[in-house]
């Protein structure tokens, strides 16, 4: 068992006036304890979640701690960080042709092609566009996610 944890995930857990943040702090807080396998995120994840708490937030500051968290590189990190390749990369424009009525961003694209080619079995995500596509847990539905003996 393990999971992918999409951008939309750490930034609600991030930001408390997003709808999902209690939702997103309970499912990552559950993933952490090792409840759920193996957790999985990628280099553009990560980009994309330091861009968007950026934008959001304004101050490089939180930016740089939000994805410090993610990364942890002072200890063991926790979430496996999956890069994207240039094999993965044309992958991922596969995805977009392939899925175009998904509305899937390029990130989610490249999620794809790293979920189908290192094997996570579900992605962690409040994006409905990977319905159809991968198997899709909302952090709504933490309490319901398969569980590992940690």
């Amino acid at each position: 068992m393990s999971v992918f944890i999409d951008t939309g995930v750490f930034y609600a857990q991030i930001d408390p006036s997003t709808k999902g943040h209690a939702a997103a702090k309970k499912a990552l807080e559950s993933i952490l304890e090792g409840l759920h396998g193996r957790p999985y995120t990628s280099d553009y994840v990560v980009d994309e979640v330091y861009t968007l708490v950026q934008a959001r937030t304004g101050p490089p500051n939180i930016a740089r701690a939000a994805i410090d968290r993610i990364l942890e590189e002072d200890q063991e990190p926790p979430f496996d960080l999956l890069r994207v390749s240039e094999p993965v990369f044309e992958a991922a424009r596969d995805v977009l042709s392939t899925y175009e009525d998904h509305g899937l961003s390029f990130t989610d694209a490249t999620t794809v092609a790293l979920v189908d080619d290192n094997a996570p079995d579900h992605v962690l995500s409040f994006d409905e566009g990977f319905d159809g596509i991968l198997p899709r847990i909302s952090p709504y539905e933490v309490d319901h996610m398969p569980r590992t003996d940690g």
